[in-house]
């Protein structure tokens, strides 16, 4: 008895499906990304299109969409960890970096540069702690 393919998700590029690709293949799911090589050929084709579609044995869909949707939960968590807004400036995280207060290694993000600050080479940084509030320069 064969099984057709059914589209579970849409994907807009190529990189958004990277980390996917061995949780399916660790839970034994037969899948298939429909157009993946025109989007990773030209990504601006992507809407047009309608993404990068990832198929999955019709006898397989409930198990492939909680893969799926825990996979983007955690993504979107990780995403949001990632980068923080402090004072309309943005800061996004680094492992650089030890707290000078609290000795943090993973509460410590780096305020991103401006085009005109990395032009005319300052290198100097400010960094936050997000543990105790500690803002400092460094390197």
């Amino acid at each position: 008895m064969s099984s057709r393919l059914v589209t579970i998700h849409q994907f807009s590029y190529q990189h958004e499906i990277i980390g996917l690709i061995p949780l399916l293949e660790s839970h034994n799911i037969n899948f298939h990304f429909a157009d993946l090589e025109t989007v990773t050929i030209d990504p601006l084709l992507s809407q047009a299109i309608g993404g990068i579609r990832l198929q999955v044995n019709s006898n397989q869909v409930n198990e492939a969409r909680e893969i799926v949707d825990e996979f983007l939960i955690n993504k979107a968590e990780a995403e949001l960890e990632s980068e923080i807004i402090l004072n309309n400036e943005f800061y996004y995280k680094t492992d650089e970096e030890k707290c000078k207060t609290c000795n943090s290694e993973d509460k410590v993000y780096i305020k991103q540069k401006s085009f005109l600050s990395k032009l005319f080479g300052n290198k100097q940084h400010n960094y936050y702690c997000k543990k105790c509030a500690n803002t400092w320069k460094g390197k």
